[in-house]
C-alpha cells in the first residue's frame, strides 16, 4: 500500500477511541473507525475519523469520512467532510462533499477532490 492511500476497509470495521490525555508525534493509521480526542503532530489516516472537541491535530489528515469538532492546523483530504460548530480549522481542505455547520471557524483553502485522489477505486476499495 502506498503511504498516500487510505487503508482498505475490512467488512467488519473496528472502532478505536483515543482519549484527550494521549499525545502522539508521528503517524497513526487505521482501517476502521477512529474517534480521536487527543493531540497529534504528524499524519492521521483512517477510513472514518471523528475529531472530538478536545482533539488537536497539527499535520495531515486523510479519511473517507471526516468529522471535525476540534482543532486542525495543516491539511485534510476526505471524500465527505463535516465541520461541526465547535471546529477551529486553519488548513487546506480537499474534499468531494463538505458540510459546514454554523459556528465553525475556517481559515485556509477548500478544493475539490475525486475518489482517485485518495487512492479509492469506484468500488470503494483502496489501492494497494
Amino acid at each position: 500500500m502506498t503511504s498516500s492511500a487510505i487503508p482498505q476497509t475490512t467488512p467488519e470495521r473496528k472502532r478505536s477511541l483515543i482519549g484527550e490525555d494521549v499525545r502522539i508525534t508521528g503517524s497513526l493509521t487505521t482501517r476502521g473507525i477512529l474517534e480521536f480526542g487527543g493531540e497529534i503532530r504528524g499524519e492521521l489516516t483512517a477510513d472514518t475519523l471523528a475529531l472530538s472537541r478536545t482533539a488537536r491535530v497539527h499535520g495531515k489528515i486523510r479519511a473517507r469520512h471526516l468529522t471535525i469538532e476540534g482543532t486542525l492546523q495543516g491539511s485534510a483530504a476526505a471524500l465527505n467532510l463535516t465541520l461541526r460548530p465547535s471546529a477551529i480549522v486553519s488548513a487546506d481542505l480537499t474534499c468531494e462533499r463538505i458540510c459546514i455547520e454554523p459556528g465553525a471557524q475556517i481559515g485556509g483553502r477548500i478544493g475539490k477532490l475525486a475518489a482517485y485522489d485518495l487512492g479509492i477505486h469506484a468500488s470503494g476499495s483502496a489501492s494497494v
